[in-house]
């Protein structure tokens, strides 16, 4: 770990009610085989023992404390104190390769000062299983060529860029600001969106980090907004459907995606109870794609569930 005041590396740890998981990232940060970095947790608001195991790293980490706010305004709060040249965000739940940051570091340091992300591959972890990577080393000299460079037409299908792969140049931020507040859970791929605009990406072949699925996960949570469709819409408004170099999206999975979204919407909606919205999500599907065999399916699976609804109700004894 860098012991002066200028480490090169940033690592930016948002962490909310983390105690569970929060060592054992902590962990394969500190087995990083780089050691040029400080590692700053920003505890949201807690209410468990994370400021306390936290505390116990010593100096290894900084800890800063604040009221909860969110992810966003935690990662905000991170890269105001970041004094690295090169800033890396972990989620309190995921995973690193021992090689991660040197194999990134490599890259960023003899690329172009155009290229302003390096991100890499990432498999899914139960978090039961002991960690492992099916790789020893991280090469820094294979990259996905269609998810590098000018990517922003990529990005409007989906965000490809989990954030604990990430590894982003300072001047990144200083060029297009941070993390929007209002936008959680989109608030990652509206700043790599933004990002996308300004500087090329460069993404590894090699997986760089586990990410641990559990159902404590924002990205399980149910949302009244739909965050997905509201962010690509907008960005496509804001900036059209070309990239900085003229690339446009495949048409026809840009259509696709925008359906599974406003889909994908529909259905958890309905499985939660919120039939309002749900049809609602499902109205524009139909406008969207009218003839497509999924919109149909989704519309008779809620009619059934409409009437599983109504059936249950009748059958419950009257309430006093």
């Amino acid at each position: 770990m860098a012991t002066h005041p200028h480490p090169s590396v940033s690592i930016i740890l948002p962490a909310y009610n983390s105690a569970r998981f929060l060592q054992t990232t902590l962990n394969s940060i500190f087995a990083q085989d780089y050691s040029d970095y400080e590692v700053i947790i920003v505890d949201d608001g807690s209410g468990d023992d994370t400021a306390a195991i936290a505390r116990r790293q010593g100096s290894r980490v900084r800890l800063i404390q604040q009221k909860n706010g969110g992810i966003s305004v935690a990662r905000n709060t991170g890269l105001g104190a970041a004094k690295g040249q090169y800033i890396a965000f972990i989620d309190h739940d995921d995973i690193w390769h021992p090689r991660k940051l040197s194999a990134q570091v490599k890259l960023l340091e003899r690329a172009d000062s155009g290229v302003g992300v390096c991100y890499g591959e990432f498999l899914i972890w139960d978090g039961v299983n002991p960690p492992h990577f099916p790789d020893s080393e991280v090469s820094c000299e294979e990259f996905v060529s269609d998810l590098s460079g000018w990517v922003y037409h990529q990005l409007l299908l989906t965000n490809w860029v989990l954030f604990s792969t990430a590894l982003f140049r300072r001047s990144v931020f200083e060029v297009i600001g941070k993390f929007d507040r209002e936008l959680p859970p989109a608030d990652d791929w509206d700043l790599v969106l933004r990002a996308s605009r300004q500087f090329q990406f460069m993404r590894l072949r090699s997986v760089v980090a586990l990410y641990r699925h559990h159902s404590g996960q924002t990205s399980r949570r149910c949302f009244a907004r739909d965050y997905q469709t509201e962010l690509r819409e907008s960005m496509i408004l804001r900036y059209g459907l070309a990239g900085p170099d003229g690339q446009h999206p495949d048409l026809a999975k840009l259509k696709d995606r925008r359906l599974r979204s406003l889909l994908s919407f529909a259905a958890t909606h309905a499985k939660w109870g919120s039939i309002g919205l749900a049809v609602q999500s499902l109205v524009r599907a139909t406008c969207l794609a009218p003839g497509d065999a999924r919109v149909w399916r989704t519309f008779i699976s809620l009619g059934r569930d409409l009437v599983r609804r109504k059936l249950g109700d009748a059958a419950s004894p009257a309430s006093d």
